[in-house]
């Protein structure tokens, strides 16, 4: 039983760091829960590296999602490239996107910096949350 928690939960830089972007996207808790409990049980160096892999991870997840949709919306026009209103639609969409990749990174910032909701609330809707908030944060919201 203990090899299987060192080979799954021992290392923290061998664990999918989904589980820790799953916690940041947790309105209650955010990037300040995970620093917490990393200065809490590991020293400073690993510390601050595992944060920027969440940053990164969070960043990257995010960046990623802007460039699928741009993509998808992209593709359901290309049917109709011959409109010149379709193709002038698409052309300001990849605009769009090249500028959006500065969007995500603004509205991932905005969140981590929003105050946490309280944790200690038991019934709390994650999604319902997210719904709710996805107009203020649209990638994020499609990430979480």
């Amino acid at each position: 039983m203990k090899m299987k928690y060192e080979k799954y939960w021992g290392n923290i830089e061998k664990m999918n760091l989904l589980l820790f972007v799953a916690v940041v996207l947790d309105p209650r808790y955010k990037m300040k829960y995970i620093v917490y409990w990393f200065n809490k049980w590991y020293a400073k160096p690993k510390t601050e590296s595992m944060v920027k892999k969440v940053g990164g991870a969070i960043d990257s997840a995010s960046g990623s999602c802007v460039t699928s949709d741009v993509a998808s919306s992209s593709m359901s026009s290309a049917s109709n490239i011959h409109d010149p209103w379709k193709s002038a639609i698409k052309e300001f969409q990849h605009h769009l996107a090249q500028e959006d990749n500065g969007e995500c990174k603004i509205e991932v910032d905005q969140y981590l910096l929003e105050a946490s909701e309280p944790p200690y609330t038991l019934d709390f809707d994650n999604l319902g949350w997210w719904r709710v908030n996805s107009s203020k944060y649209k990638i994020l919201s499609n990430v979480a």
